[in-house]
């Protein structure tokens, strides 16, 4: 009988197999193939590939396999993300590393530095930057332990895209310029374009255009060494184009632009080709070439994307509005001054601003959660070998009521006491 064929036969088992009636007796080999086959059904069906990690967690556990255990836990978490669950994603990666604490295997290694690089990449996404550096920096420390260039490069640059959102642009370029030595010693391409492409932006916000535009050249020498060049190609272009644009140099922008938009045609790259034929017809507008300007917003609206979220995008109402005033054409002018109008509000009343500091807070509460009740199952761990049972399930209870008598007094929306319970469902703190 094939691997593969033992493994769905197992897999099957377990799906229709419930917790309980699983324990000891399982080889590392056959709890191992539970999680591949979760890892091999994560897009096509994340529910079972759910199931099949959570279960083969549990048996790792009843088979004292912590390593296994924290391999399932990885995958939870990716899972987790994979469904926009970020809160709950995280708390699984700080499970792997309980787990995986003390295990210095290549595979151990890999699963420590990747969980502490996602955990910050995670505080970096609710723009909680102090800590995202601190887990990378944690990261980092054994990447180097362990030699492994090619996370030591990611490291770096993810610590310097925090350093650029705090405004720690000294400390950006430098870690950006270790990080591209690492990569340089792997041929890392596609990581050295990204290097470069952020140390544009940089540069292009404390003014040094010449620096700037000099970094989003580089770019062009890894043409046909990496896949999707074109894409980066434009996305180097049209921020070279607008870093000529606030020089005022006018020709040179218009030149990127439409380099930016002829490195694009591809239908996959609307978005991108949106915002370059937008700033296009700004450029124009300026100008006062009503024409060429009219064409460009144009060609923009026939991308037929979903505007009415993105402040970024339906601007171009707003400028249209603009162009139609210049020209003395009241209907349109009317038309998108409303329609700008109405997806101002719309943008407004969702409260973005309000919902994004409710998302930092919560990332906050969850992962202070988590280790107050790690701290706390340590605690009833030592109480329970001296005996103290009662004393013991009165300290539980106490710990309990006090963590969510502070998340009821928090500011935050209801919903979040249910979103902490859904975040924590399911671990297992025994210790």
């Amino acid at each position: 009988m094939s691997k593969k064929t033992i493994t769905l036969i197992i897999t099957c088992f377990f799906l229709s197999t419930p917790f309980w009636s699983i324990g000891k007796g399982f080889s590392k080999e056959e709890i191992r193939s539970l999680n591949e086959s979760a890892r091999l059904i994560i897009a096509s069906d994340p529910d079972s590939a759910i199931l099949l990690a959570e279960k083969a967690k549990h048996l790792a556990l009843s088979n004292d396999l912590k390593s296994v255990a924290a391999n399932s836990c990885y995958l939870l978490a990716y899972i987790d993300e994979f469904r926009g669950k970020l809160d709950k994603a995280a708390i699984n990666y700080f499970e792997c590393l309980r787990y995986i604490d003390g295990d210095e295997s290549k595979q151990g290694v890999y699963l420590k530095v990747a969980s502490l690089m996602n955990i910050g990449r995670i505080f970096y996404i609710h723009h909680q930057y102090t800590e995202s550096i601190e887990y990378h920096k944690k990261g980092l420390e054994f990447a180097h332990k362990f030699k492994r260039d090619k996370l030591i490069s990611g490291l770096n640059y993810n610590i310097a895209m925090s350093y650029k959102e705090s405004g720690n642009y000294v400390e950006a370029v430098e870690l950006l310029f270790e990080a591209s030595r690492y990569a340089e010693k792997i041929d890392d391409y596609d990581k050295l374009i990204q290097i470069h492409r952020l140390l544009g932006l940089i540069f292009h916000e404390i003014e040094e255009f010449d620096r700037s535009r000099e970094h989003y050249l580089n770019i062009f020498q890894f043409q046909g060494k990496v896949d999707g060049f074109d894409d980066y190609a434009g996305r180097s272009c049209h921020n070279i184009a607008f870093t000529y644009f606030e020089e005022g140099n006018f020709d040179k922008a218009e030149e990127f632009y439409l380099k930016a938009i002829d490195y694009r045609q591809d239908g996959s790259f609307a978005s991108s080709n949106f915002i370059s034929h937008m700033d296009l017809g700004e450029l124009y507008l300026i100008q006062k070439d009503f024409t060429k300007s009219e064409e460009h917003y144009l060609k923009a609206l026939q991308l037929d994307l979903d505007l009415g979220k993105d402040p970024d995008k339906f601007k171009i109402y707003k400028q249209l509005s603009t162009l139609y005033g210049f020209l003395g054409d009241a209907k349109k002018f009317a038309e998108y001054n409303t329609k700008y109008t109405e997806c101002l509000e719309k943008h407004l009343k969702t409260s973005e601003e309000l919902a994004q500091m409710d998302q930092q807070y919560n990332i906050q509460l969850v992962t202070q959660r988590y280790f107050e009740l790690v701290e706390s199952q340590k605690r009833m761990a030592a109480l329970k070998k001296y005996g103290g049972f009662a004393v013991a399930g009165i300290l539980s209870f106490i710990l309990i009521f006090l963590i969510v008598s502070r998340i009821r007094k928090t500011r935050l929306k209801k919903s979040l006491e249910q979103e902490l319970k859904e975040a924590m469902q399911g671990l297992d703190f025994d210790l």
